[in-house]
């Protein structure tokens, strides 16, 4: 028998792409906070050369902060599926009083 956490991880990457997924509503809120974080508005008085640097170092801030919240949201959406199996399970074995 496979061990569970094996198991989590096939439910997981065989749903990641699902879970990934953009829906309207998703690209809505992203293009709306865009907008208040647009560098012309923050950095008016710089040059275009300092500007671009900005962006450049802003975009390789959040391509970190990216793959560090993968990480993390793959564990707890692990985490919650093994803790809602062992409930189950618990739920079960548990002599009813």
């Amino acid at each position: 028998m496979k061990r569970i956490s094996t198991i989590i991880d096939e439910l997981f990457e065989a749903r990641i792409n699902e879970i990934a997924a953009l829906t309207d509503e998703d690209k809505a809120v992203m293009d709306s906070e865009e907008e208040k974080l647009n560098i012309d508005t923050y950095f008016e008085k710089l040059s275009k050369e300092e500007k671009r640097e900005i962006s450049q170092y802003v975009e390789k801030l959040k391509e970190n902060l990216d793959e560090q919240n993968g990480h993390f949201y793959a564990k707890y959406y692990k985490t919650g599926i093994s803790d809602a199996v062992r409930f189950i399970v618990e739920a079960l074995v548990y002599p009813n009083r």
